[in-house]
């Protein structure tokens, strides 16, 4: 799930997300989430994909990182405003 996020790769998200076993918030082993992965890879619709699947923009990694915090501080107004709104 990660790697899809961080490629942009929609399809992949959405076959993956499409299996029930998958977990949307499901970290990596820095305790990234794919969400986070595809914030700091400036992904918009693999973004927009995964909030709507429901993966949680506050959800830190093992630095304390999380999807909004980062989403505030890039480069990308789009994914900004969409993790900008508590849910």
């Amino acid at each position: 799930l990660q790697v899809a996020a961080d490629q942009g790769d929609v399809e992949a998200l959405k076959a993956l997300l499409a299996n029930p076993a998958t977990l949307v918030d499901a970290p990596d082993s820095t305790g990234r989430t794919a969400l986070l992965h595809a914030v700091l890879a400036q992904q918009a619709p693999a973004v927009r994909l995964l909030i709507a699947a429901g993966a949680d923009p506050g959800r830190a990694d093992q630095a304390g990182l999380t999807p909004r915090a980062a989403a505030l501080t890039g480069a990308n107004a789009e994914i900004a405003t969409l993790l900008a709104t508590p849910r």
